[in-house]
């Protein structure tokens, strides 16, 4: 993907993801925040373990889709499986590609909170959970969502 060197949140945020730790990172846009959470995700999934691992969580369905396809770039020859939960999309299609195995999880608060719900999306396994641009998911009024969520 034409990296060379890290950008400074790069410098600062990526070890202690590895390391599951918990992180606030603030930056510019364009300043690498995204590949930092999914070389994370990456990282840490097991690809032997076809369950939720990872769960990025985002407030509109075009970062999500937008994560979504940053996160496969990268781990393009990895086979990690990466899969997209947002509104608009038919419940029943969700279900099945939880059900075929799905390792990294990038979603909106409404969907994920909806398949948390009905008990399709398990969260027994997962390593990292991330809210990317979470200032503007409480701003949307997913505050309770996301609480819910995180519960």
């Amino acid at each position: 993907m034409n990296f060379c060197e890290p950008s400074s949140i790069q410098k600062k945020a990526i070890l202690p993801l590895l390391n599951q730790k918990d992180i606030i990172a603030q930056g510019q846009s364009g300043t690498g925040k995204t590949c930092c959470f999914a070389l994370a995700c990456l990282q840490l999934v097991d690809e032997t373990l076809l369950e939720p691992q990872a769960l990025v969580m985002t407030p509109t369905r075009e970062l999500a889709l937008q994560n979504r396809d940053v996160i496969k770039a990268m781990g393009e020859n990895l086979g990690t499986r990466v899969d997209c939960l947002i509104g608009g999309n038919p419940v029943e299609e969700d279900v099945k590609r939880l059900q075929e195995g799905s390792q990294i999880i990038v979603g909106t608060p409404g969907k994920i909170y909806e398949l948390l719900r009905r008990k399709k999306l398990k969260t027994q396994h997962l390593k990292l959970f991330i809210l990317d641009e979470a200032d503007e998911m409480l701003d949307r009024g997913f505050k309770q969502k996301v609480k819910d969520i995180f519960r």
